[in-house]
């Protein structure tokens, strides 16, 4: 580059090392741009060369020159902004693929299949290279519309304005609706931004469980910007914060204790845009939490909310991470000036402003970590469905398939009794922001399951109805019409059978999956169904909570091996393809990671009526299982019993024509855990009446883990409601599971 010398010193041996000051209008001839050092195995095309007709550049200007060879001087990273237009008329990286810089530039990570699981952030270790932190200095605009390449994701215009005014302004609160799309907007905006050159650094702050949606949509719509996401312990998160990235991405409470606790050094507390997630639980955290964000400096400052804050918490909150000053906010606030303040500063759009826009449907997947209590309750249930599946071989039916996942999925999202499970928070979560929109929402759960009750009082706060399976089309129809008339009622809880039976649901323009089907193409299915009954112009957005390090990890993976991602199954995949993709051995050992054993046939003990192990209709199962001695049905209760890894069983009344009473102990981790085990024979379903006298006999034993019902036909939806409110006391056998025990055993 040309120099101007100012001085040129008094001697001329040694040189003063001359001072190096910014010249306008310099002409740069064309120059190769390579990576360095090049590795062995990579050959080298011809260069690009980059003609720009005006180059302006940063703060960093000053450099002293080395005494000596004067023509060969350190070369040191400027950084530059190239003109927009320059850029659109001669796009050299568009996102993706391709030769650039003499070389080949990695594929950005794949959108589909498994990147809700694989985290696209760096990980830890991953030292960033000089390439990498400036090539998104060369990348296109983020929001161009004119065609791209297929399968290049574009913006809709109401988000490309979303872009825009998060560029131009320096303080801002994007407060769109839940569902439409401003996570992918914030995106673009900081694309822009590091393409211009005007940021270096930058911060994300979600929610824990939302890192890895940060993750992905930045891989999606900024490539070549390198994503480290902090998390772990102090420790690890310390050694992340050491990396060089241009996004980090960190939850609140980790941010919070980061500072709070010197993790994060002081020096290191200024950025040049801070993004703020979910603004509007800020107002609910601690204050310790809220003041710790107080220290954060960012040139830029930007927060996302799914509506306008409401109170002056919310305000105050919001608007003191967004203007930087807490003492400037609280002062509007006290004058009753916030619209005069805070307006300028805030940028809201309605799903009904913005439905001409809106696609017909969306869904979102969102993948929870689970906490160690969840872990804990997980892995018991695990143990005893790897136990009842290894016992049944390769006798196992698609139906004992699909219990064993459910139960275990089940076991994942709600953890232990007395206690709200990461699943379920994340769903309040959501429906926080959903609610303060003023919309309603479905939360789609099992049929009558044992964790409806839980999760219903869960979401008391937000208004629930919930929609039962035992009521008819026209009861249900007018159960929604209520609900939808009701303005403080904002959630419906049901199955998805229920829902398709409930009849239009008009108006409802969120899906929330909480326990789902575990077919996808089944999913896709009741939704479909569900936007056609909603009338013309109708949009759904779907989201669906999925954990980690679970079965439901494990059948998602499988999935998309096979070629059915649940995000983006193929248009017109039915629920039969999607089942059919999958054997015994997939679900087995992929799903439930239990070895197919291939069951030598039994000839079972002869009884009268029963020639197969096939499970007879219902008639004839109570009537076979009642034809069973009682001392020999009782016997076949305790083995199941053992099979529970319960050693020490003992009878505790002896079996008679109505039944018998058990009781099992086992060891763990050196403490004991005891249970009662009450065999009902009856042809009739088993009442409340019996639940109530079991629950009153372990009463006085808080100690004991609770009690087992055992019946030889079924129970009333009074009993398994008083099941589902035992807090997990009380669980219950029917005769269909009975005999499936009976027959593994070789009774019957």
């Amino acid at each position: 580059m040309p120099t101007a010398r100012l001085s040129t010193g008094k001697t001329v041996a040694p040189l003063r090392p001359p001072r190096m000051h910014t010249l306008r209008g310099v002409q740069i001839r064309p120059t190769s741009f390579h990576r360095f050092p090049v590795s062995e195995e990579l050959v080298l095309a011809e260069g690009v060369s980059i003609e720009a007709s005006r180059v302006v550049l940063g703060d960093r200007l000053s450099y002293e020159l080395p005494t000596g060879d004067l023509y060969a001087p350190p070369v040191e990273s400027l950084p530059a902004a190239l003109e927009p237009t320059w850029l659109a008329a001669e796009p050299l990286l568009p996102p993706g693929t391709g030769p650039a810089m003499g070389s080949l530039f990695p594929a950005s990570p794949p959108v589909a299949g498994g990147v809700g699981l694989t985290d696209p952030a760096v990980e830890a270790g991953e030292a960033a290279n000089l390439w990498e932190l400036t090539f998104p200095l060369l990348e296109r605009e983020g929001w161009d519309m004119e065609a791209g390449r297929q399968g290049e994701p574009q913006l809709r215009a109401y988000q490309v304005e979303a872009a825009q005014a998060l560029v131009a302004q320096e303080a801002l609160l994007l407060a769109d609706d839940p569902g439409t799309g401003k996570t992918a907007a914030a995106c673009v905006a900081l694309r822009a931004l590091y393409q211009r050159g005007w940021a270096r650094r930058s911060l994300v702050i979600c929610l824990e469980h939302e890192l890895r949606h940060w993750s992905r949509h930045l891989a999606r719509w900024a490539p070549a910007l390198r994503v480290l996401s902090v998390r772990g312990d102090r420790m690890q998160r310390a050694q992340r914060w050491s990396q060089r990235a241009h996004v980090y991405l960190i939850g609140h409470e980790a941010l919070a204790d980061d500072i709070l606790h010197g993790t994060l050094d002081p020096e290191d507390l200024a950025f040049d845009i801070a993004v703020m997630d979910d603004a509007l639980l800020l107002a609910d955290f601690p204050e310790p939490v809220r003041t710790a964000f107080d220290r954060l400096r960012a040139r830029r400052r930007w927060a996302l909310a799914g509506s306008r804050p409401e109170d002056p918490e919310e305000w105050e909150a919001i608007f003191t991470f967004v203007l930087g000053n807490r003492t400037q906010v609280r002062r509007a606030l006290a004058a009753g000036e916030m619209a005069k303040a805070f307006e300028p500063s805030l940028l809201r759009r309605t799903r009904a402003q913005l439905e001409a826009q809106l696609p017909a449907r969306s869904v979102s997947q969102a993948w929870i970590a689970l906490t160690r209590e969840d872990v804990s309750a997980y892995d018991e249930s695990l143990a005893e469905e790897r136990h009842r599946l290894s016992q049944l071989g390769d006798g196992a039916a698609q139906d004992d398939l699909t219990a064993s996942y459910q139960r275990l999925a089940d076991a994942a999202a709600l953890g232990r009794a007395g206690r709200l499970g990461a699943k379920a928070q994340a769903v309040v979560d959501l429906l926080a922001d959903i609610t303060a929109a003023g919309h309603k929402a479905i939360v789609v759960t099992r049929p009558e399951g044992r964790g409806q009750e839980r999760l219903r009082t869960a979401l008391d706060p937000f208004g629930v109805v919930v929609l039962s399976a035992q009521r008819d089309e026209a009861e249900l129809g007018e159960d929604v019409e209520t609900f939808l008339q009701r303005p403080s009622w904002h959630v419906l809880l049901a199955d998805l059978e229920t829902l398709e039976r409930a009849g239009p649901l008009r108006g409802i323009p969120y899906l929330i999956h909480f326990a789902s089907d575990w077919n996808p193409a089944r999913c896709r299915q009741s939704e479909a169904w569900l936007l056609e009954r909603s009338g013309a112009g109708a949009s759904l957005s779907v989201y669906e909570f999925l954990t980690l390090g679970t079965v439901e990890e494990r059948l998602h993976r499988l999935l998309v091996e096979r070629g059915w991602p649940s995000d983006l199954l193929p248009e017109g995949a039915s629920p039969q393809d999607v089942a059919g993709a999958l054997t015994l051995k997939d679900w087995m050992e992929g799903v439930f990671e239990v070895e197919v054993v291939v069951r030598q046939e039994r000839v079972p003990a002869p009884r009268p009526a029963v020639s197969t192990g096939m499970l007879p209709g219902t008639d004839s199962l109570r009537t076979n299982l009642m034809e069973l001695p009682p001392a020999q049905l009782l016997d076949g209760v305790a083995q199941w019993v053992r099979a529970l890894r319960f050693d020490e069983v003992e009878t505790t009344r002896a079996a008679d024509e109505t039944g018998g009473d058990l009781t099992a102990r086992r060891k763990v981790e050196g403490n004991t855990e005891c249970v009662l085990v009450r065999c009902v024979r009856s042809e009739k379903n088993v009442g409340v009446a019996e639940a109530k006298g079991l629950l009153q006999a372990i009463e006085p034993r808080a100690e004991w883990l609770g009690g087992y019902l055992v019946t030889t036909s079924d129970f009333t939806s009074a009993c398994k409601k008083a099941a589902d409110q035992s807090s997990g006391r009380l669980g219950l056998v029917s005769g269909a599971e009975l005999w499936r025990h009976l027959h593994i055993q070789g009774l019957v």
